[in-house]
């Protein structure tokens, strides 16, 4: 196989990274230190399988995690582990025993195969960790019988090391434990930010993972599935990982049926759930997941779920408000012209119900919108190159004065919901506090 030194393919990198890599118009100024920071950690991040994939090399299929573990469906009992691997395991199985200590259990599941047909990455700075076509399995494990709010700590039984930790939901009469969320979007790991956001923010103080889409970046060329899943693990072993569709999930042919939906769907163990749209309850706070990629149209099955879901959980005697989630924002002056279509019908129904956040990401970098009692976040800075924040302010005057604080910035953002108030911690990648906010809901 040819094989090129990493750095012969620097020119065609930085084209491309300048060219494709954001979700908007303009790539970061500084590309040359966003490219050396790719260069380095696709060259030297260490690998979590017991040797790099290599594209040159016919290695015998084994059982071994390719990809995980990580959870998802949260419920007030119990949760799911998923992992995938080459070989399907004699038994799906973890072990699991509660954080504060306690006895050790062991679930069983499942496993189920899926073909890829097309590799991506077997060239360098890839060639170690390539997505090659071929047969693997999704193994699954459903926890069940826990107790609600509660952490776990899980590790996939005759692998050692494949560990991670996840959380159930609170029962929904719980209006006092705090409930706390990490979140992230336009994660890009292989240019070197994403990591560093982990280290300084730890997704490890929250009980699940919220990210705003665009999962994973081939567009910035440094990066496959493979390799994303290692570098991601700080997150993905942490929590329940939460997440919507963004536009980067299908840059490819057949990407988000290869990778996307079996790995992340279904997010919530809920029965009417979808791959576009979702919800999840905690303590009495609702969370709403949305698709922002397909038809928003006011009688588009996901608004119409979304409305009538909404009436639906307002009736529950528990119900304290609900937060909703979306890839693409209502509000931004970055290199992205928000759809005035969308901000009309999703808007009414915002202000009709109690909704006092609303999550989005694409824009890189940071943003908060103050509109009347909803609060708008933009957290795109999960590892992108950063957009020109300021890209639209001239054409959208009228948004500017309901802009409180923004940044040029990769950063994470730390959720805590105490009560009807919901704070808000944003850090950059360098460990600095780039805003805090205060919400105060109305429950009357």
């Amino acid at each position: 196989m040819l094989r090129l030194d990493l750095r012969s393919s620097r020119l065609l990198l930085a084209l491309s990274l300048v060219l494709a890599a954001g979700c908007g118009d303009d790539a970061s100024p500084d590309v040359d230190a966003s490219l050396d920071a790719a260069m380095d950690a696709a060259a030297d991040a260490p690998a979590r399988d017991a040797a790099p994939r290599d594209a040159g090399v016919d290695a015998a299929p084994t059982d071994v995690p390719e990809k995980g573990p990580w959870s998802l469906q949260p419920t007030t009992t119990g949760f799911s582990v998923r992992w995938e691997s080459q070989l399907a395991p004699a038994v799906a199985a973890v072990n699991y025993e509660p954080v504060a200590g306690g006895l050790m259990l062991e679930a069983t599941g499942s496993s189920s195969s899926r073909v890829i047909a097309e590799d991506y990455g077997p060239f360098p700075p890839l060639s170690d960790e390539p997505d090659l076509a071929g047969t693997y399995f999704i193994n699954e494990v459903q926890v069940t019988g826990l107790e609600p709010a509660t952490c776990y700590t899980y590790e996939i039984v005759d692998q050692a090391g494949f560990t991670g930790r996840a959380c159930t939901l609170h029962a929904p009469d719980d209006h006092t434990t705090p409930i706390i969320a990490y979140v992230v979007g336009d994660t890009n790991p292989a240019l070197g930010h994403t990591v560093p956001l982990f280290d300084n923010q730890d997704p490890r103080q929250a009980e699940f993972v919220i990210h705003a889409g665009d999962v994973q970046y081939y567009m910035s060329i440094v990066e496959s599935w493979q390799a994303w899943f290692r570098m991601m693990s700080p997150m993905l072993e942490a929590a329940p990982f939460m997440p919507c569709i963004g536009n980067h999930e299908n840059e490819k042919l057949d990407e988000l049926n290869d990778y996307y939906l079996p790995l992340f769907t279904q997010a919530s163990a809920e029965a009417d759930a979808t791959a576009d749209r979702y919800h999840y309850e905690t303590g009495g706070v609702h969370f709403f997941v949305l698709n922002s990629e397909i038809e928003m149209n006011a009688d588009s099955e996901q608004i119409l779920w979304f409305e009538a879901k909404l009436d639906e959980v307002e009736a529950d005697p528990n119900y304290r408000f609900s937060i909703v989630y979306f890839h693409r924002p209502l509000y931004s002056f970055g290199g992205y012209s928000p759809s005035e279509a969308n901000r009309a019908v999703i808007e009414p129904i915002l202000t009709s119900h109690r909704v006092p956040l609303v999550i989005a990401g694409h824009m890189h970098g940071y943003e908060r919108f103050e509109v009347g009692d909803v609060t708008h976040i933009t957290s795109g800075g999960g590892g992108g190159l950063i957009d020109n924040i300021d890209e639209n302010l001239p054409p959208l005057p009228a948004d500017a004065a309901i802009r409180v604080a923004s940044g040029a910035i990769y950063q994470s953002l730390l959720l805590t919901i105490e009560g009807n108030v919901i704070h808000g911690v944003v850090m950059d990648d360098m460990g600095t506090v780039q805003d805090s906010f205060d919400k105060t809901v109305v429950i009357p």
